[in-house]
């Protein structure tokens, strides 16, 4: 076997499966598969219904669907976009073919996204509380630190050093948050087939 894991991301863009707890963006996120077992041919797609350019193995992907699968549709095949299956012989060939495909939704419709803005915020602020906490709990080590060192202190006081600390960390997932949503614009349109 050739990679580990129920797909090969063949182009390395970072689709996943969704992962509660974590950050899901939605572009890169495998929602469902639609799955044709005798031929071992799947079509990965996002929330947004978008064929995904995945590579399926055949030996762990109908595990995986069996576990996580939240609902499947026999004889349906679902996506669109650049990746999404075509078939020139018309659309007689594709009712026939349905037959062999079975849709498996991974994720439900509540799912939530780290392009949510509401969900992104909740995040934000769990990870300042983090910050402060860790912060607070820092602070007479990098006073002792700073002294040894000679070193003037950076911040006057502990609750000058608490708010430096929560607005870089503030900062940091600003740019985090910009970054990946304009990549997920970006892979978007590259999954329309829309030019950059």
């Amino acid at each position: 076997m050739p990679f580990t894991g129920p797909f090969f991301d063949t182009y390395g863009i970072g689709f996943a499966l969704y992962q509660t707890g974590r950050n899901n963006w939605k572009q890169r996120t495998v929602a469902g598969v639609s799955w044709n077992g005798q031929e071992g041919k799947a079509h990965f797609f996002n929330p947004d219904g978008l064929v995904l350019p995945l590579v399926p193995s055949p030996w762990e992907l109908p595990a995986v669907l069996r576990q996580q699968r939240t609902r499947m549709e026999p004889a349906q095949v679902m996506g669109s976009g650049v990746f999404a299956m075509t078939h020139p012989a018309g659309d007689s060939v594709l009712s026939n073919e349905s037959n062999q495909w079975v849709t498996y939704w991974l994720v439900g419709s509540d799912a939530a996204y780290a392009n949510c803005q509401e969900v992104w915020g909740a995040y934000v602020e769990s990870q300042v509380a983090a910050e402060r906490k860790a912060a607070e709990h820092n602070y007479v080590d990098a006073r002792r630190i700073s002294q040894r060192a000679e070193q003037e202190p950076t911040c006057d006081g502990l609750p000058e050093w608490v708010r430096v600390n929560t607005e870089d960390c503030r900062r940091i997932l600003r740019s985090e948050y910009e970054r990946e949503c304009a990549e997920d614009q970006r892979v978007a349109a590259w999954l329309r087939g829309c030019a950059a």
